[in-house]
């Protein structure tokens, strides 16, 4: 499996450790009462003569819920505590070292019954 699917698995996991209203699904948009994340963009920040490397990925977060309120509050609460994480997920050849706002919780849409806000996370990790 490769290191971003990795981190992605991980970072799913320390979410769901914060026993939201729903666990994370993977994909870009979340069922009913639901959240979800997906790899949205990302670079090297930085590479080593080892071939190493620092990575930034670009996460979408997203919760869709009948509350507006629980759908953003929900959001703002996993941003707030990934933010001030001080230990985070690793794996063999890799290590999550930031978890970091990138683009704050917001309104996206809603339908007749549904709330959808959106976010996204700046992951930086470091690969051997």
């Amino acid at each position: 499996m490769s290191i971003q699917v990795q981190v992605l698995i991980a970072l799913r996991g320390v979410i769901d450790a914060l026993a939201p209203f729903a666990a994370v699904t993977m994909g870009a948009l979340p069922a009913q009462n639901g959240l979800s994340l997906t790899a949205a963009a990302g670079q090297t920040a930085q590479e080593t003569l080892a071939g190493g490397a620092t990575v930034t990925l670009d996460v979408t977060l997203n919760s869709k819920h009948e509350s507006r309120q629980m759908a953003l509050d929900t959001l703002c609460r996993i941003h707030e505590a990934l933010g001030k994480a001080s230990a985070l997920p690793y794996g063999e050849g890799w290590q999550m070292i930031a978890v970091n706002t990138a683009s704050a919780p917001g309104y996206v849409a809603r339908d007749d019954t549904h709330w959808l806000y959106g976010s996204a996370l700046a992951v930086r990790y470091v690969m051997e």
